[in-house]
């Protein structure tokens, strides 16, 4: 009897036995694969729900530092940027898909070669029952080095960007929302107001962090509605009181502004980083596609929640541009402190109602993007830890909540002592240029070679999200532009 089956034998003992449970850490890995890795015939949330989820990962308050940036750069060169940087987000975002599929296809390839009678299954064109995160991608394509490279990088910058959300609440209440009796902060200024709301944002954040995508839709779709409305007033307004100087807005700009309508070479030192990280969701599509239902859709899914984001950027950054020119802070929110249309009518106390929220959407927004930031480091950290039985230790609750907290709760109490991180959230948009434009098409690469090895042909050259094909050049050409991206934005800022 071979070893396979003399264990297969005495589970139907114990069965019968009356015990029920397997001792996961006994079953042989094709069966521990099977038994984490079933059909889910009604788990996951619809497509629409994830092109939400993806807008709001995409979808940060980071593209509130566009308008300025289409100022300087110029407003035609900065809305093509826009749109081709969109479509270079869309083709590394299928790459990694790609590498989820040819990575789940050596999986199940390398077990059914160790147990033939247990697990016959054909590569598929397309997710089906596992979604692997991009560490271990590339732990199965590129080896040890890689892993520990991308892994370094990865939770560098989105532990980063945790501490970014902190700071960027706690800061924009503390600058305009007086509570417990304290004054108002300074910006950048770590006053006890400041930690006030540090501390209320731990308090909302972390509880939200614990909970899992599917348990988070209904805030996820209000919070997505929201994005919409804030774009909305942001754009029309904007646009009123470009026709119209002085009737909306006090003390911001005025006939004479600053702008720059075609572009400049120069301007693109600031402009590539800043579109980059504000399209950058590459790292968040393993939570995507773990979420959804119909896993074949996901390249849909990130369709929506690319384009949708991008079209309303150049909306926001061309109209909030050309109303107040250079005179645009680095967080155009701000402007809207300065609304003051007059009257007590219900149109004028409505505007100044949207007024304040676009003020405070900052703090609304970093609220409902830290859990799924927490979510996505924390399952890269199981991992990064538990190496090849991650399928295992995903599904354990208790760990998945714990990894959570160990995620959440340190970049909070970083941003509670230290309030003043605008320089090194500076830096942290050049790490975003290597998670999405070097390590998506070399992982395309790796995985595409390893399985001609492995299959012996050609089979998964091009998958269910393929956009180019089996070409090798546009993951180059991406590279290169990333690299040269990281070069402009070190050597010509220009804000």
């Amino acid at each position: 009897m071979s070893t396979i089956q003399k264990a297969s034998s005495e589970r139907v003992g114990l069965r019968s036995a009356g015990y029920s449970r397997i001792d996961v850490r006994a079953t042989p890995a094709d069966q521990r694969y099977a038994r984490y890795h079933a059909a889910r015939a009604k788990e996951g949330l619809p497509t629409w729900v994830c092109a939400c989820l993806t807008i709001n990962c995409c979808m940060g308050s980071g593209f509130l530092a566009l308008p300025r940036i289409f100022s300087l750069a110029g407003l035609v060169l900065s809305s093509v940027v826009m749109v081709v940087m969109c479509g270079a987000m869309q083709l590394t975002t299928s790459w990694e898909t790609e590498a989820m599929v040819r990575a789940e296809a050596v999986v199940v390839r390398q077990l059914e070669r160790a147990a033939p009678t247990r697990l016959v299954v054909g590569p598929r064109s397309a997710i089906s029952n596992r979604s692997f995160e991009v560490t271990e991608l590339c732990s199965i394509f590129g080896g040890a080095r890689l892993h520990g490279l991308y892994s370094a990088i990865f939770l560098c910058y989105l532990l980063s960007t945790s501490w970014a959300y902190a700071f960027v609440f706690a800061e924009s209440l503390s600058t305009a929302v007086p509570l417990f009796g304290y004054d108002l902060c300074a910006p950048d200024d770590a006053c006890p107001l400041y930690r006030a709301y540090a501390v209320v944002f731990l308090c909302l954040a972390v509880p939200l962090s614990l909970l899992e995508p599917n348990e988070q839709a209904t805030f996820q779709i209000m919070m997505t509605c929201f994005r919409f409305v804030v774009a909305l007033v942001m754009t029309l307004t904007a646009l009123v009181e470009a026709k119209s100087p002085g009737l909306l807005f006090r003390d911001v700009g005025g006939d004479d502004v600053g702008l720059e309508f075609l572009g400049k070479p120069r301007g693109l030192g600031i402009l590539l980083p800043a579109a980059i990280f504000a399209l950058n969701i590459n790292g968040n599509v393993p939570l995507i596609a773990k979420s959804m239902r119909d896993r074949e859709n996901v390249d849909i899914a990130i369709c929506f929640g690319l384009w949708i984001p991008c079209v309303m950027y150049i909306f926001i950054g061309t109209s909030v541009a050309v109303a107040f020119g250079d005179a645009v802070p680095r967080s155009a929110n701000i402007v809207w402190e300065n609304f003051a249309m007059s009257g007590d009518g219900l149109v004028a106390q409505t505007l100044r109602f949207f007024a304040t929220v676009v003020v405070l959407f900052p703090a609304a927004d970093v609220l409902s993007v830290f859990p799924l930031n927490t979510t996505v480091v924390a399952n890269n950290l199981i991992a990064i830890v538990y190496g090849a039985k991650v399928d295992k230790f995903q599904h354990n609750t208790t760990l998945r909540r714990v990894s959570r907290l160990v995620v959440a709760v340190p970049p909070i109490i970083g941003a509670c002592l230290w309030s003043n991180f605008t320089r090194i959230i500076d830096y942290t948009g050049v790490l975003a240029i290597f998670i999405s434009c070097v390590f998506p098409p070399a992982l395309s690469i790796l995985g595409r070679r390893l399985c001609m090895n492995e299959f012996g042909d050609a089979r998964l050259n091009v998958t269910r999200y393929s956009i180019d094909g089996d070409r090798t050049w546009p993951k180059l050409l991406i590279v290169a532009a990333g690299i040269t991206t990281v070069v402009l934005a070190l050597s010509l800022d220009d804000d």
